[in-house]
């Protein structure tokens, strides 16, 4: 799969730096939501040991990435 470095981009007139999920944190993400923690605990614990600022929204919206992935992989 290929992973794109950091990029920037303009939101509501913001700039921000996008720091695409590493193999790592989706490892560790899909691992935490087995294990039945919600995507609050979730972010608090990748943001913790990946040193990233991911909110809850995000992880929410990284789980239904790789679940489309896993049924793209699985047709």
């Amino acid at each position: 799969m290929f992973r794109r470095r950091p990029y920037e981009r303009v939101r509501l007139g913001q700039h921000q730096v996008v720091t695409p999920f590493s193999p790592a944190e989706d490892h560790m993400v899909n691992e935490l939501r087995l294990h039945g923690y919600g995507t609050t605990e979730i972010a608090r614990m990748v943001n913790a040991y990946h040193g990233h600022n991911r909110s809850p929204a995000t992880i929410n919206m990284r789980l239904k990435s790789l679940a489309a992935e896993d049924e793209d992989d699985a047709s």
